[in-house]
């Protein structure tokens, strides 16, 4: 079964351990839910440093391509707002 992407992103806090936990718990919310998860905060933090100004800038740069990818289908679009509702703290 081919799962639609759901794009993960948050307001994150300033503890990278407690971020990447809650990003994780996210993404795994999301897949049980049917969903493929793509998270930047998850994927780039495994190669990409922030403290290096073009690493910080890539990264933003890849992130926002992701997110035009999964907006760019309407579909997509309204199973993303969807999820975004469901897990958005009230």
């Amino acid at each position: 079964m081919k799962r639609p992407l759901a794009y993960i992103t948050a307001h994150w806090g300033e503890s990278t351990d407690e971020n990447m936990k809650l990003a994780a718990k996210y993404c795994r919310a999301v897949y049980d839910a049917g969903y493929q998860p793509i998270c930047p905060l998850v994927m780039h933090s495994l190669f990409l440093r922030d403290a290096i100004p073009q690493e910080h800038k890539d990264n933003l740069d890849m992130s926002k391509d992701y997110l035009y990818i999964v907006l760019s289908d309407n579909s997509i679009t309204t199973r993303f707002l969807t999820l975004w509702l469901t897990f958005s703290p009230a």
